[in-house]
């Protein structure tokens, strides 16, 4: 199981910056839901960086939900969801509190990867 947490976590920080400040501001904020241009504007990129990179990379790898709105696409964290859906095989070794003890892990790391880029080099990095 450790190892299997490693590998979550290295494909976490290769994802490009853009993505890992999306998804940490996503995750500190769940289970709100928001649109490009509010990310946007939380995140300070312009609405068009966004629209041109959308989150689809964290969608495909079920890290974040995609909702079609009237306003556009909503996008929110789904970690819970993919602790359970990727730690599920390891039943019933681990119970309902490992399930919590490793989001809270995750979303621990996530957070951690996404203030080391803010702290290095700011949005761009």
């Amino acid at each position: 199981m450790k190892k299997h947490a490693v590998r979550i976590l290295r494909v976490i920080k290769e994802l490009q910056p853009l993505e890992r400040r999306v998804l940490a501001f996503l995750v500190d904020r769940y289970p709100n839901e928001y649109s490009l241009d509010r990310i946007a504007a939380w995140l300070d990129y312009s609405e068009n960086t966004l629209e041109k990179n959308p989150p689809t990379r964290l969608v495909k790898l079920d890290l974040v939900t995609r909702a079609r709105k009237a306003d556009g696409y909503h996008y929110r964290s789904d970690l819970p969801g993919f602790v359970r859906r990727t730690f599920e095989k390891f039943r019933p070794d681990i119970d309902e509190n490992e399930f919590r003890v490793l989001g809270a892990y995750f979303e621990e790391k996530i957070v951690e990867i996404w203030e080391k880029i803010v702290g290095r080099a700011g949005k761009n990095a």
